[in-house]
């Protein structure tokens, strides 16, 4: 059902119940009209909690503290396990405590593999998500890992299937495996790779090249893996695939087609354009984040405007700014339809977003940016 429709709907039906609101049932401005009517009734200031409930996000409470991190030094001797690692169990408690402070956000794996990174000693590894476009698995986050592997690392559906379901150790001479997806360079240079999937592989793939974890027995690092592959299945069906299940990438406009769509909205007296600077958000989450790929980072925030504005309008970017075009907003105020998408917003990032700023485009504005795209 269309905006206008559940509009109509729901005013020809305000004595009735009704139905639940989730994050396809309803759009962002049909949201911010049941606001204001519930505002002029009690005077009060309302927020309602409806984005992204599938995943467990209501927005209630902060997210948990993260537990202090602990420097952790890796040394091997020999074959035999270290200071570092006496026995699994003594570092593992860590490490899962790490994995479940972090929120149900859809930014949930950048943030817990800065954990991994940081307890388990990662000093070059890569993750993989799946693209919003199809199934391949393509780089989020890294660490020490050159732009080349990064630009060459996208690992598609069929190539999947030659994975190993479980956690694997890969030595030097079963590299092939993984070959074709390092530059040159970093290929000849690796000795051991260790995969651990995010439970099933095509939800996500942690690549770790060089740690000292990769130079403990066997069995060490066997409990090591399968105890984080359980884990770290739970976090990303708990956090980023509930919320991608929810939200469609269908309102997100290329380049070429928002001019049109610019245009278009301008022959509207209550068409709005806003912005939102990408170095805000992008700072925040970097911070919080660090090694985050930025095309990946793109992606996702591009996926989550197009989840919160839904048929109401589209949304497109450039070099500067996410930006949101409604064709109609009817009379509602463009102060609580911003209140509306900061609150949203920080519902679907596990990180806090405070201070986001949306600057509203006039009509010259609007007239501008929609010839600069043409051109």
């Amino acid at each position: 059902m269309g905006l206008l429709a559940r509009v109509k709907a729901y005013r020809e039906n305000e004595n009735s119940v009704s139905p639940p609101v989730t994050p396809h049932s309803i759009g962002l401005l049909a949201r911010a009209r049941k606001i204001l009517e519930e505002r002029e009734k009690t005077g009060e200031e309302a927020f309602e909690e409806v984005v992204f409930e599938d995943a467990g996000v209501d927005g209630s409470a902060a997210p948990p503290e993260r537990p202090e991190i602990q420097e952790i030094s890796i040394e091997t001797r020999d074959n035999e396990v270290s200071d570092f690692f006496p026995r699994p169990v003594e570092i593992l408690p860590q490490v899962l405590a790490g994995i479940g402070s972090i929120g149900s956000g859809i930014d949930a794996p950048y943030l817990v593999f800065g954990i991994l990174a940081d307890l388990l000693g990662l000093k070059s590894a890569v993750l993989l998500l799946p693209d919003h476009a199809d199934d391949t698995l393509v780089p989020f986050c890294s660490r020490n890992i050159d732009f080349d592997t990064l630009s060459r690392m996208r690992i598609d559906a069929d190539s999947l299937r030659r994975f190993p379901a479980g956690p694997l150790l890969v030595r030097s001479e079963e590299i092939d495996l993984i070959r074709p997806y390092f530059s040159v360079r970093s290929a000849d240079s690796i000795e051991r790779i260790a995969l651990i999937p995010f439970g099933r592989i095509d939800d996500g793939l942690l690549i770790i090249t060089k740690s000292k974890l990769l130079d403990l027995p066997g069995d060490s690092f066997e409990i090591m893996a399968s105890t984080l592959k359980d884990a770290l299945a739970k976090m990303i069906q708990n956090s980023r695939t509930a919320i991608l299940r929810n939200i469609s990438p269908v309102f997100i406009l290329s380049n070429q087609e928002f001019p049109g769509k610019i245009n278009l909205a301008m022959n509207y007296e209550d068409s709005l354009l806003l912005g939102l600077p990408k170095v805000q958000l992008h700072s925040i989450i970097e911070s919080a984040a660090p090694g985050i790929w930025k095309r990946s980072l793109e992606r996702d925030c591009l996926r989550v405007f197009g989840s919160i504005v839904q048929d109401d309008g589209s949304v497109s970017m450039d070099s500067d700014y996410y930006y949101l075009l409604f064709d109609h907003i009817d009379d509602l105020d463009v102060n609580l339809i911003c209140e509306q998408l900061e609150f949203t917003l920080r519902q679907a990032f596990s990180t806090p977003l405070p201070g986001l700023d949306f600057i509203e485009f006039g009509s010259q504005e609007k007239k501008s940016l929609a010839m600069r795209y043409a051109g």
